[in-house]
């Protein structure tokens, strides 16, 4: 039972997080979410609900984060049977950011595969690869 609590507070944490650095007021959240009160947000923020899994997109827009990560953090928490049976089909869902870096690679290379790039290109990419996996910068 300890570990459910420990889980709950963190998802509270990170609404909370997100919430405050939105830089609304909760009546502006709730009015984007489609929550009928603002103080909906406030019990988001404490851990005393629940964010509605049909509310998720709609919120995560108005406070700015991206959706999937926001989908896994609040089924691994809400509901960890669910998150077991179906974790193995979400871990190829891309967050926004991991979206952006593959539309870019395949704007730039003009196709969907990797291998119409040239050796140089190839390198530059590989180099830079690297370089994000030495990176421990979290966001």
């Amino acid at each position: 039972m300890q570990a459910a609590a420990t889980k709950k507070a963190d998802v509270a944490i990170f609404l909370s997080s997100l919430i405050e650095n939105s830089g609304k007021s909760r009546k502006e959240i709730a009015n984007e979410s489609g929550f009928g009160k603002p103080n909906t947000i406030s019990m988001l923020k404490t851990g005393d609900t629940k964010l509605p899994l049909a509310r998720l997109g709609s919120f995560a827009k108005s406070v700015r984060t991206d959706p999937v990560q926001l989908l896994k953090m609040c089924l691994r928490e809400y509901y960890p049977d669910v998150w077991d049976a179906i974790t193995c089909y979400l871990d190829a869902s891309l967050t926004s950011d991991e979206l952006r870096v593959i539309k870019a690679l395949r704007s730039a290379t003009q196709s969907p595969y990797l291998v119409s790039l040239n050796v140089e290109e190839r390198e530059h990419l590989d180099n830079f690869l690297k370089l994000l996996a030495k990176s421990k910068t979290v966001h």
